[in-house]
């Protein structure tokens, strides 16, 4: 290194750090000493890979130990949000080929690693389980390095990433069989009876297709291969751009490589939610090193983005301060109705509960509040005041932790008392649909099986309507509906006197095979109605309706 010779040098540091020797504290040397020639480039991804490393082979006794653990602690955040715009990055250019051209593509990786394989090369899957040693031998030095960036699978530092996990969960593994089993010795005599040649049940771990890194599933599963999958992949990025804009910009003292993350999300998503607060953070990056571009960006933000968080703070130079004192007053007024309900004082928890809650309905903590009210609710009343609190709840704040746990309570209390989730569809009900005899009918199938044989349940429904009406011309579609339930319609009725006779006449149990015993429920929907079942997508709940209005 000392003579220039870069690439002699690193290729030395690299045999160095994958040669076999009980000097593990030299290991971690050669390690250190390419983990800082990558972060002097600057060269994070790779810098990250080796620090970890470092890490983990150096004494906790060397002297920079602690400065090195956090460096590769701030590494490792930076590389998990790199390796998810590299990873949805690529699934992305695949999804976005033709199925002939991605099909070859795909046929070209099996291909190679099967070719790799029968030549005695390691393959980065061979042992994708036992991730301890695999990160420590010489497949970390191959070319695929050079492809970093490209295609994920080929990424050796997403691979990398994740090592540390593993040993914390499992610790140091040797290389061998069974590595997941404490007993070997069972083991070894299990598999020399199995040589014997009698067959034994292996209850190691298997992988169905999509698991199979030969099978073209393995590559498929994850594409975002229509609009909805695409969205959630973009979200991904631009979340990661910000995470990456902060780990560059407060942990690695980055700011250029900040700069340049915050301004990736403007650029790829300019109508993305995320912008004031990429404004802002750019704004805060040159606010020391150029006054020209942060004030661009703060003027972008405060035009563009007036009632944005970021925007109070900046126009407002208390705002943060008050704001800060709001927060610690919602804490407080949340510890004391949490001191209330744990002295079982439920009424004055309560009483605090909707105080935080007429003041701070929008707050971070307001589920917390409506949660804990919840239970307060539950120790004075009864199961179905619970149950409507949970159920405002979930309604108000869906994808918080408070929502998932009232879910949770909502299905014990279900399954508990049936009766209560019928009140409440009936309610709901009566509010979505509207009961009319003049709009045209459907008939609809519901099957409460999303394997079910939606093909063969459809044929059953032609062949019984060709036997039966043959001189209709009635249309019958069957739809797997949100992955949960099948629908089966029947369109083309003349007349709401038609289609009730239809519907009297269709037996399900004599025209559908049902080899699996699936649920069904048979009903008429008129096409408003229909509309909103697509879009409440809860054909129980219409069944509740159907009979309160239609059959009684």
């Amino acid at each position: 290194m000392k003579e220039g010779d870069e690439k002699k040098a690193i290729e030395f540091y690299r045999k160095s750090a994958s040669s076999v020797s009980s000097n593990q504290n030299q290991k971690g040397r050669s390690y250190l000493a390419l983990a800082r020639h990558y972060y002097d480039k600057p060269d994070y991804m790779a810098a990250g890979k080796f620090y970890d490393s470092a890490v983990y082979f150096l004494d906790q006794k060397h002297p920079d130990y602690l400065e090195l653990k956090t460096k590769s602690q701030n590494l490792n955040s930076l590389v998990a949000q790199l390796t998810i715009i590299q990873t949805e990055d690529s699934l992305q250019r695949v999804a976005s080929l033709t199925p002939r051209e991605r099909d070859a593509f795909i046929a070209g990786i099996i291909d190679r690693i099967i070719s790799d394989e029968r030549e005695g090369k390691a393959s980065q899957y061979s042992d994708r389980f036992n991730l301890g040693q695999y990160y420590e031998n010489e497949r970390r030095f191959q070319d695929n390095i050079s492809q970093e960036g490209k295609w994920y699978f080929y990424n050796q530092s997403t691979l990398t990433f994740g090592r540390t996990e593993f040993r914390r969960r499992w610790g140091d593994r040797r290389l061998e069989d069974n590595w997941r089993r404490s007993n070997k010795a069972r083991v070894a005599i299990q598999q020399i009876t199995a040589n014997g040649g009698e067959e034994i049940a292996d209850d190691s771990d298997t992988s169905d297709t999509g698991m199979d890194y030969k099978k073209p599933a393995f590559y498929l599963k994850n594409l975002p291969l229509n609009d909805s999958l695409l969205a959630v992949s973009n979200e991904k990025i631009a979340v990661a751009y910000l995470n990456a804009g902060r780990v560059y910009s407060e942990k690695i003292v980055d700011q250029d490589k900040a700069a340049e993350s915050f301004e990736s999300i403007i650029k790829r998503y300019p109508e993305h939610e995320l912008i004031p607060e990429a404004l802002y953070n750019l704004y805060k990056v040159f606010k020391e090193t150029n006054n020209q571009k942060a004030e661009t960006y703060r003027q972008r933000l405060l035009v563009r983005y007036p009632g944005s968080e970021y925007s109070k703070i900046l126009s407002d130079p208390d705002y943060y301060i008050k704001k800060m004192a709001d927060i610690k007053l919602v804490e407080s007024l949340y510890q004391k109705a949490f001191n209330a309900y744990s002295d079982e004082d439920f009424t004055r928890a309560k009483a605090y509960c909707d105080e935080a809650l007429s003041k701070y309905r929008d707050d971070d903590l307001a589920p917390k509040f409506l949660l804990l009210r919840a239970y307060s609710v539950a120790r004075v009343s009864d199961e179905r005041s619970f149950r409507e609190e949970l159920s405002i709840l979930k309604k108000s704040w869906p994808g918080t932790e408070e929502s998932s746990k009232a879910g949770e309570l909502i299905a014990y209390l279900d399954q508990k008392m049936p009766e209560l989730r019928v009140e409440e569809d009936k309610e709901v009900a009566a509010q979505l649909y509207v009961a009319d005899k003049i709009s045209p009918f459907n008939f609809s199938l519901i099957i409460m099986d999303r394997t079910f044989n939606i093909n063969q349940a459809t044929f059953d429904v032609i062949s019984y309507n060709i036997d039966n009406y043959t001189n209709k011309n009635y249309r019958t579609e069957g739809t797997l509906i949100d992955d949960k339930y099948i629908m089966i319609s029947i369109s083309g009725f003349t007349g709401y006197e038609e289609a009730w006779n239809y519907f009297r006449d269709f037996r399900t149990d004599q025209i559908v095979r049902n080899p699996s015993n699936a649920s069904m429920i048979t009903f008429l929907i008129n096409n408003p109605n229909l509309e909103i079942l697509r879009k409440d997508k809860n054909p129980e709940r219409y069944f509740l309706f159907f009979n309160e209005n239609y059959l009684k």
